[in-house]
């Protein structure tokens, strides 16, 4: 009886298994009798050795555990733990990487001399599984079953080949020594000024664990290699007399038989110390180690030492060695040689000795009293051999040693453990600089959930990218590349996993007519604008269910006097002009303000009708300006909307619409656009809005202006907008223009030009990895920029797919889909 069939307790509060049973929660409150069964449900799965005895669970060194993730080590120790995420360290260039290691280096410097901290890097089998389950897509129809299926499939394959099936995390932990009143306070003293320093100095994010969280770490790392769900149950542990160490324990310990190995259930394993012999050693061996594809954990205790302390114990040594030498001369002399003969060894032992002191009493060294452990875990003791090789070969490389603990498991293990409980003698005094080298960095992932979209892998990891863009101070999106290097698939791509699985809209300007396919296959609207079209949009519409807090009508004023712009040329309406407009625009919307009907809407034939009834000779130039547009060949917008415009997916072909038109359809998009967001708005939607060839409405002031109002407003509205171009410098061309490039904190890099890739490794503060990555011609691959964090990424589909037909832009391809 494994910990899953643990007999599961009726309570209408709680949740519910995929087979409809109700199961315990970390907080669900249980009655007297629930308490009772479950109790001895666990005690007889233990007596039957179904889970592990309750002296294996008392072995682990802590006493008990809040739910607060304050965990008491007894003698009135107690720790808490952090997690803290990874910083793009090996991408960085040389001067970069050296700033990471200098801030390193003081943030040790800064840690508190009263309390002892352990660093943990725990590598395990990844539940591909479950993280799959938690990321799958749910067709909206039927007929989308094969693509969502092909999207799910494309997922699972990443996470099961991402950082070869291995999952990481890192961990802080803080043990200090206070009487129990004390210890809250400073524990969140102590916290505060570490989160403080990682994220303020360090651009790292950390956070404090709870109680459940840190006992699912537990859970873990005390059952590896197993897919058994943690079930846990506070009331259990404070009134059901079953301990927080009981329930996280599902196999028992086999320690002794082997004086260098244990077991736990069937798995092996074995634990080691890392023998520093090296002055030099590499800042990557600690990544080295955590690249091996098999179960590890790292586990790095040290305590601050004080500086009164650091330099007697320094200065003692480099006593020691004098007297050394001194014996060595006298010993020299004796056999007739010179003073000056000491052993070579010797004399390098003494000038360390002495470069230490100065480090220690002049250059700002601490020392720190330092133990480094590994615990490997296999399915066999032959696998298990090979890890341990693999991770021996690692230190020898570096001139150090990788030896198994003799006699000793037991301790090392759970030294090893996230508890901050050292257990073992095996200590080594290390400078600041010395400890510094084991930089904890490598390269940042990015995971996230919610309403997140896969952004294909990181092309170091081969991790999978999954990112909410609503999680972004500005969710605006810039996709920038090159023809042929896969800006309309990444935002294709986008679009489909938006669709499959969110309820936001999507809306597109499409001025080369290629997302007709993919909105057909989405049952969307494609609204083709052209002076043959029957299909219309009414620049003059107003949706009912609108936020009319947002002067809806106000807005259509600017349109038109944008419209007039448009027509005339920038600054050829004047103040007069625009008073004339303001008066006929709000006379045309009078009625429609009050029955809020669609059939009182206006259009532009009603504009053209009121300026006549205007008595000023400018309102006469205005309405001759019109009449091309109401009466005469360009007469294509003077009608009402007469297509669905409550689609979720609306793309507007505007392909075939002459260039006198092109402009004023992309003004009028634009607004129809801001219409829906304020309609979405009020019903709670979020809006993705896809510009294609963006840089063709960074040209004309009008649409420039507009597209740098809704980078500036959409986010405020529950709108996210996506400008696609291959043009760099138009979204730099003046300084109005440039408040879009960085009024986006998400930006897709595919290949660029090389001109076009200086600029952006000078705009975004590229470092020289990175710059070759935008320099790619390979089709898929460059840079994601997420706020602070910058991926290198590969995102392709297999061609033989559903997917890849419906999304390609390769004539022929397209044609046979």
């Amino acid at each position: 009886m494994n910990q899953n069939k643990v007999k599961e307790v009726k309570k209408s509060s709680f949740k519910k298994n995929k087979d409809g049973k109700k199961v315990i929660g970390p907080n669900d409150v249980m009655s007297t009798e629930m308490l009772r069964e479950y109790a001895q449900a666990m005690h007889k799965a233990q007596k039957e050795g179904k889970r592990a005895p309750r002296s294996a669970a008392e072995s682990i060194p802590f006493k008990s555990m809040e739910e607060n993730g304050i965990m008491n080590l007894g003698g009135g120790r107690y720790s808490i733990m952090m997690e803290f995420s990874d910083r793009n360290y090996i991408q960085a260039d040389e001067y970069e990487q050296k700033d990471m290691w200098s801030e390193w280096c003081m943030f040790l410097n800064s840690l508190d001399l009263e309390a002892e901290f352990q660093m943990v890097f725990f590598n395990r089998k990844a539940d591909v599984k479950a993280l799959a389950k938690k990321l799958e897509m749910t067709a909206k129809d039927p007929e989308n079953m094969k693509i969502v299926s092909e999207l799910n499939d494309f997922q699972r394959k990443i996470l099961k080949t991402g950082n070869k099936g291995i999952a990481k995390s890192r961990y802080f932990v803080i043990t200090i020594t206070e009487p129990y009143f004390r210890v809250k306070a400073k524990v969140e003293e102590i916290t505060e000024r570490i989160k403080n320093e990682f994220l303020e100095k360090m651009d790292v994010e950390a956070r404090m664990l709870d109680g459940y969280e840190r006992l699912s770490v537990l859970f873990m790392m005390l059952n590896p290699y197993n897919d058994e769900k943690f079930i846990f149950n506070w009331d259990a542990a404070k009134n059901g007399g079953i301990s927080e160490k009981e329930q996280i324990t599902n196999h028992a310990f086999e320690f002794g038989k082997r004086p260098n190995r244990f077991m736990i259930g069937s798995k092996y394993g074995c634990v080691s110390y890392l023998k520093l012999s090296a002055s030099q050693i590499s800042d990557r061996m600690l990544c080295d180690f955590l690249d091996l594809d098999s179960a590890i954990t790292v586990s790095f205790h040290f305590k601050p030492i004080s500086q009164e302390k650091a330099l007697k114990s320094v200065k003692m040594l480099v006593s020691n060695l004098q007297k050394m030498v001194i014996d060595e001369q006298k010993a020299a002399a004796r056999q007739g040689y010179g003073m000056e003969n000491i052993s070579p060894q010797l004399r390098r032992d003494v000038d360390a000795a002495e470069k230490l002191m100065d480090d220690v009493s002049q250059n700002d060294e601490k020392m720190f009293m330092v133990t480094i452990t590994m615990v490997q875990m296999a399915d066999s003791i032959q696998a298990l051999e090979r890890s341990y090789n693999s991770a021996r070969s690692i230190a020898t490389a570096q001139t150090c040693e990788l030896i198994k603990l003799e006699h000793q498991q037991e301790d090392g293990f759970f030294t090893t453990l996230p508890l901050g409980n050292n257990r073992i003698n095996v200590k080594r005094q290390l400078t600041t600089t010395s400890l510094g080298v084991f930089l904890p960095y490598k390269i940042k992932e990015l995971m996230q959930f919610g309403d997140s979209l896969c952004m294909g892998q990181n092309k170091i990891t081969g991790h999978i990218i999954m990112a909410d863009v609503k999680t972004l101070a500005n969710p605006n999106t810039l996709v920038l590349g090159t023809p042929g290097r896969g800006k309309s698939f990444s935002v294709k791509m986008m679009m489909i996993q938006t669709y499959m699985k969110l309820k936001d809209d999507i809306l597109i300007c499409d001025p080369e007519g290629e997302y007709g396919p993919l909105v057909n296959k989405l049952k969307g609207q494609i609204v083709h604008l052209s002076q043959s079209s029957s299909e219309h949009i009414n620049p003059l519409h107003i949706d009912p269910d609108c936020d009319w807090s947002s002067d809806p009508i106000g807005n259509k004023c600017q349109l038109i006097m944008s419209i007039y712009e448009q027509i005339l040329g920038p600054g050829k309406i004047g103040a007069y002009e625009r008073s004339i407009l303001d008066r006929c625009t709000q006379k045309l919307y009078k009625k429609f303000s009050v029955t809020k009907n669609v059939e009182d809407l206006p259009i532009l034939e009603d504009l053209f009708n009121e300026l006549a009834e205007q008595e000023e000779k400018e309102a006469r130039y205005l309405r001759t300006s019109l009449e091309v547009y109401v009466h005469g060949s360009l007469n294509y917008f003077n009608h009402p909307t007469n297509v669905d415009m409550h689609n979720r997916v609306i793309c507007f072909d505007i392909k075939e619409l002459g260039e006198q038109l092109k402009n004023l359809a992309m003004l009028v998009v634009q607004e129809t656009v801001w219409g829906r967001v304020t309609v979405n708005r009020n019903a709670g939607r979020y809006t993705r809005y896809f510009v294609d060839e963006f840089h063709l409405l960074l040209k004309e002031p009008q649409t420039a202006t507009y597209s740098k109002e809704i980078w500036k407003r959409f986010r405020k509205w529950g709108g996210i907008p996506v400008g696609i171009t291959q043009n760099v410098t138009d979204l730099l061309s003046s300084s109005e223009i440039q408040s879009i490039f960085y009024n986006s904190d998400c930006y897709i890099l595919l290949g660029q030009a090389s001109g076009d890739a200086d600029i952006l490794k000078e705009t975004l503060k590229l470092s020289g990895e990175q710059y070759k990555c935008i320099l790619t011609r390979n089709k898929g691959e460059g840079l994601f920029i997420f706020g602070g964090t910058i991926l290198p990424f590969v995102n392709r589909i297999d061609e033989n797919t559903e997917v890849y037909r419906t999304i390609t832009t390769k004539v022929t391809e397209a044609a046979d889909a």
